[in-house]
């Protein structure tokens, strides 16, 4: 069985395995089930999806931020009410925190003759979003 894997929007990619120029292995996303298909992860990679619903292989990522501040981030989101239009990453130090850039409920009113529920789910499947705040891990023993 292939490696596959379905995004936020409900795009479905698939692990795909070629050769560099000296003959070594790359691996790559893409939609089409043609071409040498890998039938697992390499050793020690992720597959690992941006809040753009981007898909890549990534290797894993040793994990520097605790869970307690991820909390505290989503926490913080939700005080906001509707949690949507935020969503936050975490790379290495680094926790984002982006917004869409989409009003998607002013969308979804103006739009609601085509069912609101119809357009807020598309339009939250295929929102896009911006980097609008990053906190970075300094010092891991002082925190």
């Amino acid at each position: 069985m292939s490696v596959q894997y379905t995004n936020r929007p409900g795009k479905t990619y698939y692990l795909h395995i070629g050769k560099t120029n000296k003959g070594n292995d790359k691996y790559f996303f893409s939609n089409k089930m043609d071409g040498d298909l890998a039938e697992s992860n390499p050793d020690g990679y992720e597959i690992y999806e941006n809040v753009n619903a981007q898909v890549f292989l990534r290797r894993i990522q040793p994990k520097t931020i605790r869970d307690e501040e991820l909390k505290i981030i989503a926490q913080e989101i939700e005080t906001h009410g509707n949690p949507w239009p935020y969503k936050y990453e975490v790379k290495k130090n680094i926790i984002t925190v982006y917004e869409t850039n989409q009003d998607i409920d002013r969308l979804s009113d103006l739009l609601q003759f085509a069912g609101k529920t119809k357009v807020q789910k598309y339009l939250l499947e295929n929102a896009t979003y911006s980097p609008i705040m990053r906190f970075i891990l300094e010092d891991k023993e002082n925190t």
